[in-house]
């Protein structure tokens, strides 16, 4: 993870709630913070099974192998020849940045909705915690849930990943963004990791402003607005580079230039 989410992760003494784990390169960064609970939740049985083995000594983390879906009951789970790809949408059509990849197998596995899942885990009232979603093709039913069921009232910080292995992404981003706003979560910083967007938010900042706004005189309003406008600004610059690089990354290595 980059500077600010490490630092950011420093204030999370309750749950850190990571969707779609898969070998979870960011356990040792979790095990570092004050967090009560490290919940990872994974679907595929071999990843599920790992993680088990990794945390077998560490009485803070719990692993739940199931998928979070819309489907709730059961999903499919969809393996490709390149390793630790699996997802629960099809690649259709296939990334053209991996020449020669195809489907070699699928597994029926466990399925949970956010609302079932969260009865699964347990959240300390006046903790702050931390949600990862890394669940390619499901991150909107996630953002729903988290929307309608009032989930900032006990989640204080979010990081949303969004890569290549989510489906039609370039149009997808947009309207992921919205929810996650209608969630009344404050997008604070965004950053490239591999082929991933991962967009950092913190919950409540909107409705807290838009109650300080009120008590604003206007010439206090002008200034707050004009600073408002720069940090958007900032962060649409930030996400206008962040997509040049990834861009970049996958023409090099599509022809050949760099490898994987």
């Amino acid at each position: 993870m980059e500077q600010q989410p490490i630092s950011a992760l420093q204030e999370v003494n309750g749950t850190i709630l990571h969707l779609g784990a898969g070998e979870c390169r960011e356990l040792e960064t979790y095990l570092a913070t004050e967090a009560e609970q490290i919940v990872l939740v994974e679907p595929a049985p071999e990843a599920a099974q790992a993680l088990r083995q990794r945390t077998a000594d560490e009485p803070r983390v719990k692993v739940i192998e199931a998928a979070v879906s819309s489907l709730a009951g059961g999903a499919t789970l969809y393996y490709y020849n390149l390793p630790g790809l699996a997802t629960l949408h099809p690649l259709k059509p296939l990334p053209t940045k991996w020449p020669g990849l195809r489907e070699i197998s699928q597994v029926n596995v466990k399925a949970y909705s956010l609302d079932q899942l969260m009865e699964q885990v347990t959240m300390a009232e006046g903790r702050k915690h931390w949600l990862v979603i890394e669940t390619p093709g499901e991150e909107s039913h996630v953002l729903r849930a988290i929307r309608d069921y009032e989930v900032p009232l006990w989640i204080s910080h979010l990081s949303l990943y969004i890569g290549i292995l989510t489906p039609q992404v370039d149009q997808t981003r947009p309207a992921l963004l919205k929810t996650l706003e209608e969630a009344s979560y404050r997008l604070v910083d965004v950053v490239t990791q591999a082929d991933q967007f991962i967009f950092h938010a913190k919950a409540g900042a909107l409705k807290v402003h838009q109650e300080e706004l009120h008590r604003l005189k206007p010439v206090q309003l002008l200034k707050e607005n004009q600073r408002l406008q720069n940090e958007n600004q900032a962060l649409s610059e930030k996400m206008a580079q962040a997509e040049a690089q990834l861009n970049l990354m996958e023409e090099l290595i599509l022809h050949g230039v760099i490898h994987e």
